[in-house]
């Protein structure tokens, strides 16, 4: 939306720059009928520019039904995208959350035991380990970045929220140099370096959480063995559709590291009455529902729940589990 108005706005201005040059060449024109005519042109070129804006926001406006996901456990997801092309439905995707692939942020690696849970196209897009329950670091990998980002939190100092993040917020020393050791498969003096790094940017940057960059790819397969071995307990939540779930390791009780993964998901779309019907499901069985509309326009209830007991039916889910989404109503964007 904001493309389409800079765009209208860019070729007004242009309209308007070469009106004014033609204007003001016009010899038969006495310099205040000029400057009327030009006032005239600022005035029509705003009033142009507020209502083409105001027309893009209410022709893309939209009434939403949405549903938190659910979780249906196993399905046959391969069988299900199939039958919805065969239904004659409208297949997107796949999609990282609600990414396209080439816009998503994550790493990939080749870990067999993670390739039997989640097929070989799941992502991994942070990586944490906890000192305390509320005091951890987080790695993301930002696709528009170089390098790794790693920030550190600190729940438990007064007011986190708003305060600035202090020396003293971080672990002990030895307990950082020994993770960035262990995540990016380093020695003892350069995990040391990026200590010292990281407490530079205390000093330097005024923030509730501290991080910095490291030009190197973590070792997720070390990682990823480590945290197994160290857990007395390990698990996974369930997705919702979106396909995003993270596994969470345990030590003694207390949650020592944790791992964020995506798993694609598709988007199938039905046309009915005028209303958008999608199902957004993805590979470990998560499942979320909405229906887009005409801004203000409403579905009775009855209806909408039929129309997707019928692609539930249509795309071989059971179309009793549509009755346990619980949905929401918006009737406008704005």
């Amino acid at each position: 939306m904001v493309g389409i108005f800079g765009l209208m706005t860019l070729v007004a201005g242009i309209v308007f720059v070469v009106l004014m040059v033609w204007l003001w060449k016009k010899s038969n024109l006495s310099t205040l009928k000029k400057s009327i005519l030009s006032l005239l042109l600022i005035v029509v070129l705003i009033a142009g520019v507020f209502g083409s804006f105001a027309y893009v926001l209410i022709s893309s406006d939209h009434a939403y039904y949405s549903a938190d996901g659910l979780n249906l456990d196993e399905v046959d997801y391969g069988k299900v995208i199939n039958n919805a092309r065969e239904s004659g439905y409208t297949v997107n995707g796949p999609y990282f959350v609600n990414s396209e692939i080439e816009n998503a942020n994550g790493l990939y690696s080749p870990l067999s035991e993670l390739e039997q849970q989640f097929g070989k196209d799941y992502w991994v897009v942070a990586i944490n380990g906890y000192y305390t329950q509320d005091t951890f670091f987080e790695l993301r990998f930002p696709r528009d970045e170089s390098g790794t980002k790693v920030t550190f939190f600190n729940g438990s100092r007064t007011d986190p929220y708003f305060s600035s993040f202090k020396k003293e917020n971080l672990p002990d020393d030895e307990w950082i140099i020994d993770r960035f050791m262990l995540l990016f498969d380093i020695d003892n003096n350069q995990s040391q370096d990026y200590l010292n790094q990281l407490k530079d940017k205390i000093r330097n940057v005024n923030k509730t959480s501290v991080g910095i960059t490291i030009q190197k790819t973590p070792d997720i397969d070390s990682i990823y063995k480590s945290y197994q071995n160290k857990s007395s307990n390990i698990t996974l939540s369930p997705t919702h559709g979106g396909g995003w779930t993270t596994q969470t390791f345990y030590t003694d009780g207390n949650k020592s590291s944790s791992i964020d993964y995506v798993i694609p998901n598709m988007k199938i779309i039905n046309l009915y009455g005028g209303a958008e019907y999608t199902i957004q499901i993805d590979k470990l069985g998560g499942v979320n529902l909405e229906i887009e509309l005409d801004a203000g326009e409403q579905i009775p209830e009855e209806e909408y729940i039929q129309v997707f007991k019928n692609m539930f039916d249509n795309i071989g889910l059971p179309p009793e589990k549509v009755d346990e989404f619980e949905f929401d109503y918006r009737s406008s964007v704005w």
